[in-house]
């Protein structure tokens, strides 16, 4: 390895405090499934694509 490593590009997210729930939206509960509300998420090694590129 000479010199410093090269930057990546990552998405980063925060965690819903609070979210609706059920069928009329009537409930109203913490975070994710997998995460507790607040967290701050990293994800590496992702692909970013446009809503273009979808159609």
């Amino acid at each position: 390895m000479s010199g410093p490593p090269e930057p990546v590009w990552l998405v980063a997210a925060n965690v819903v405090l609070w979210r609706r729930y059920g069928e009329p939206g009537q409930e109203l509960r913490t975070g994710t499934k997998a995460y507790r509300s607040g967290a701050k998420v990293y994800v590496v090694d992702t692909y970013c694509a446009t809503s273009r590129e979808f159609s």
